[in-house]
């Protein structure tokens, strides 16, 4: 599996110029990793229930579609998040960086996440397996 070192550098070369913060989480909310410079213990919670709330179902609107960004502007900042297997990666900038290289600063950061993952793709695919047919069984 990757490192936990491994893993805190890749996340800490991609904070710049604006970036504040990246972390990793589990969609339950567990964060994995977490980058930067700010207490997102609250706002983690937030960033799991939104996406959860967005993913498709069987009864929602958007049955068939796979969600792929969840992009908040506010007052004070900009957050950006995808998903890769089971997770969330979401990034947190200052509220002046431009929403379209912040997207371009995530994908990159998931695309070298995917490079370092694919020698475990199975395995994330069968954890996701599992966990889908848990939420089913409940």
């Amino acid at each position: 599996m990757i490192k936990s070192s491994a893993l805190s550098n890749l996340l800490k070369k991609a904070i710049e110029n604006g970036i504040e913060t990246i972390f990793i989480t589990k969609k339950s909310g567990d964060i994995l990793c977490i980058e930067g410079n700010d207490n997102i213990s609250t706002f983690n919670d937030v960033i799991s229930s939104m996406w959860l709330e967005y993913e498709p179902t069987e009864e929602s609107p958007f049955k068939g579609e796979k969600l792929n960004y969840l992009i908040i502007e506010n007052d004070d900042s900009n957050i950006i998040m995808t998903h890769i297997y089971n997770y969330i990666i979401c990034m947190k900038s200052n509220k002046d960086m431009k929403l379209g290289l912040l997207k371009k600063h995530l994908e990159s950061l998931t695309k070298n996440l995917n490079k370092m993952l694919e020698p475990f793709k199975d395995i994330f695919e069968k954890l996701n397996e599992k966990i889908k047919k848990d939420e089913n069984d409940e």
